[in-house]
């Protein structure tokens, strides 16, 4: 089968934007690894990094075979991988260094962002919390408690029999 050469060269400028954005979700990955803050000693951190390169490594397969298989009708190309390499490691130099220079900035922008959305939220839940507080407080109250207890046991025997209300309990209730 022939392939022309618009093909081959469609396949490595996609290859090469493929390295690119893999270069951008790799820092976004690092930005995330960032914004965790935790010293990189611990445990939890290494673990979390150690699945966000696995995640990294399968998005990357699949996207060149997928790039593959799209593009090139399936076969495998040494140059588009050659090209999606020098796409990746371009985009680290340059506009990597600059969004990671910009990262810590970008982190207190978006935790910004996340509280200025979701305080309405935090607000009326606090509201709740507190409307709640209060009926609870009422509730668990000594004499509200031991109305309704002596209501409970009054009513049943210990049987499971219900028994007949006196005039003094009808009263009360």
């Amino acid at each position: 089968m022939f392939i022309s050469q618009n093909t081959y060269g469609r396949y490595l400028i996609l290859s090469a934007a493929a390295g690119v954005l893999l270069s951008l979700l790799w820092d976004g990955f690092r930005i995330l690894h960032l914004a965790t803050g935790k010293r990189r000693s611990d445990p939890p951190r290494l673990v979390s990094l150690f699945c966000g390169d696995l995640l990294f490594a399968l998005i990357s397969a699949v996207t060149m075979i997928l790039l593959t298989y799209y593009a090139n009708y399936g076969r495998f190309r040494w140059f588009a991988f050659a090209a999606a390499g020098i796409g990746f490691v371009s985009w680290r130099v340059t506009g990597g260094r600059l969004l990671m220079a910009c990262a810590e900035r970008l982190i207190m922008l978006t935790l910004a962002l996340l509280r200025f959305l979701f305080r309405p939220f935090a607000l009326l839940f606090g509201r709740i919390r507190k409307k709640l507080t209060e009926v609870s407080r009422r509730v668990s109250s000594r004499k509200t408690l031991k109305k309704h207890l002596k209501i409970v046991n009054n009513r049943f025997s210990l049987t499971g029999k219900r028994r007949k209300r006196s005039k003094k309990e009808s009263k009360t209730v």
